[in-house]
């Protein structure tokens, strides 16, 4: 159901605009045409580029920072101090992560599946390269799904 409610804003053609990167290539009209003619660029733009800059932007940067500031205050605070900071850095991710795929609609689709990439990079966190790759990963899989998704039939 998550998938088919992200499907259904599409481009002009038809495909499925549901990513950050979609956005940004508006800004330069040529590359928008490129891939919005191009299903084949379009796949690449959704199910590659996408995930990988979202991942590093929305992910990587914000929460191995939050990491980095819950070990600094490490003396300073108690676990409990430390335990907040990582949450509201994690939920402040969750929903600019939303709100950048759109409108405050995007907050209950995109957001909950930040929610769920920002506890899977949280998980691995021990390996900054092993918690990005399956991060990517996952957010490629879902990615294509909502682009399968839309173009089927």
């Amino acid at each position: 159901m998550l998938v088919i409610m992200t499907a259904v804003r599409t481009s002009a053609i038809g495909l499925p605009r549901l990513t950050v990167t979609d956005r940004l290539i508006t800004l330069v009209p040529a590359l928008q045409h490129f891939v919005t003619s191009r299903p084949a660029a379009s796949l690449f733009s959704s199910v590659v580029f996408a995930p990988l800059f979202e991942e590093a932007i929305f992910r990587m940067l914000p929460l191995s920072l939050a990491l980095v500031l819950a070990g600094l205050l490490h003396d300073k605070f108690a676990h409990h101090g430390r335990n907040l900071i990582r949450a509201v850095l994690f939920v402040v991710c969750c929903l600019i992560f939303g709100l950048a795929h759109g409108s405050v609609l995007n907050i209950f689709i995109q957001g909950v599946v930040g929610l769920v990439l920002g506890r899977l990079y949280l998980r691995h966190s021990d390996n900054q390269f092993k918690a990005y790759a399956a991060c990517v990963m996952v957010h490629a899989m879902y990615n294509f799904t909502v682009f399968a998704s839309a173009n089927i039939g």
